[in-house]
């Protein structure tokens, strides 16, 4: 009977252990909240925190706020990688130059202009790129619709770093204001001139729908020439703009398959672009499986009439969080 005590309790303890260790790996919560049973210590990180709980033998539970799926592992810890920041900067930092290049005058698209500021673009000191729009109340520059513009945002890119074919995934959390027009993207890298290389919208949302996210790709021998193929994937409850969600696509030779929180959305193929060429009258061509293309991430911002929606400059500040970005083999 006495040893069956002694086996019974370092079974338990063996068990406890094997709970604390699998708390500690899950860095990032799950989509559903969680909480364990709490020992005593202080609690930091990873969304979690110590809530009074009269089902817990202490009174106490450590409960996990909502976010998304787990992926916690940092850039040094993954194998299989071709191109990885998890944005741990401090507060206030810059983005890493050897990987990103800023944008930091005009404004190439939306109705914002580009400033390299700590205020527009910087690490947030807890593992997120933060990209804002700010109504600054004075003109800072014609913006590409080509009226003055008081709003400034930050935008980013991988001008010394360009890829073909991949796993890409990026940890998000959008931004809320009417009008805001964010995006993650791929463009032409070292190819011809867009469009003739490609584009591949991984995310892109206008804020009249902030329970749909619209994923696109773009190609033509020119302007006149080219044609879009967009999946517009709805949500099942709540705003994007709520959580973090990590945002994908596969990319591979002949066909583009799109992602959302790691399930597939749409595929784009290389024959149903030939179809839809074809069908408009525009020469058929497939630009992804012959050129690279760099990755961009910026917060823009509508234009009044447009898909945008209506912008509204009193619910600025407005920000956009990069958790990171991923791209596999």
């Amino acid at each position: 009977m006495h040893i069956n005590k002694i086996y019974s309790a370092a079974m338990f303890a063996f068990a406890f252990a094997l709970i604390g260790v699998a708390a500690l790996v899950v860095t990032r919560a799950a989509v559903s909240t969680a909480s364990f049973e709490a020992e005593a210590g202080t609690i930091t990180g990873g969304g979690a925190a110590k809530v009074a709980d009269s089902s817990a033998s202490g009174g106490n539970a450590v409960k996990f706020a909502s976010a998304t799926v787990v992926g916690g592992q940092k850039c040094s810890q993954l194998t299989n990688i071709k191109f990885c920041d998890d944005f741990d900067g401090a507060a206030g930092g810059a983005p890493d130059s050897t990987k990103w290049s800023v944008l930091s005058t005009g404004s190439s698209w939306g109705a914002q202009c580009w400033k390299n500021t700590p205020n527009n673009i910087s690490t947030d000191g807890t593992g997120n790129l933060k990209l804002t729009l700010i109504d600054t109340k004075t003109t800072q520059c014609t913006n590409s619709y080509g009226s003055a513009s008081t709003v400034t945002s930050g935008g980013m890119d991988t001008k010394s770093y360009t890829t073909k074919f991949g796993k890409f995934e990026i940890r998000a959390k959008l931004a809320c204001a009417k009008g805001v027009w964010g995006a993650i993207w791929l463009s032409t890298g070292t190819g011809p001139s867009w469009p003739q290389s490609g584009e591949i919208d991984i995310y892109e949302m206008g804020n009249d729908k902030q329970n749909s996210l619209k994923q696109t790709i773009h190609l033509g021998k020119s302007s006149s020439d080219k044609i879009q193929m967009t999946n517009e994937h709805p949500i099942s409850s709540g705003r994007l703009c709520d959580a973090y969600h990590v945002y994908g696509v596969d990319w591979h030779q002949g066909y583009i398959d799109f992602t959302f929180d790691g399930v597939s959305t749409n595929r784009i193929t290389e024959a149903d672009a030939a179809a839809e060429q074809r069908k408009q009258g525009k020469t058929v061509m497939w630009p992804f499986d012959d050129y690279d293309q760099r990755i961009l991430l910026d917060l823009q911002y509508g234009k009044a009439g447009t898909w945008t929606g209506t912008p509204n400059l009193a619910e600025l500040p407005s920000s956009m969080l990069i958790d990171y970005i991923r791209v596999y083999n």
